[in-house]
């Protein structure tokens, strides 16, 4: 573990990173969108414990009807049903409901 990752705040088995800051190299991570704002919730992919904390959170917030979306370009990205630990960047979102 590095000086950086022991500074980070942590939530759910995985690192808080604040906004503006730098996601540390080869991490990945889910931004949590909510009422207040987002969240970057990163952890590192070879370390199993922290792969099977962001997957169980992924899970619990679909549960929830959260959708999840893979970036996969600068301004694109495709709906995840199921948990990818290969996704660089999964942004869970609430659903709308429109009325």
């Amino acid at each position: 573990m590095t000086a950086v990752q022991d500074q980070i705040t942590r939530r759910h088995g995985m690192y808080v990173i604040p906004n503006g800051d730098p996601v540390p190299e080869g991490f990945r991570t889910i931004l949590e969108l909510d009422r207040t704002g987002h969240t970057r919730l990163a952890w590192d992919p070879t370390n199993e414990a922290e792969t099977a904390a962001a997957q169980a959170h992924f899970d619990m917030l679909r549960g929830k009807g959260f959708l999840a979306t893979r970036r996969t370009g600068p301004r694109s990205g495709e709906t995840m049903h199921s948990f990818d630990p290969a996704a660089e960047e999964i942004t869970m979102q609430p659903q709308t409901v429109g009325g």
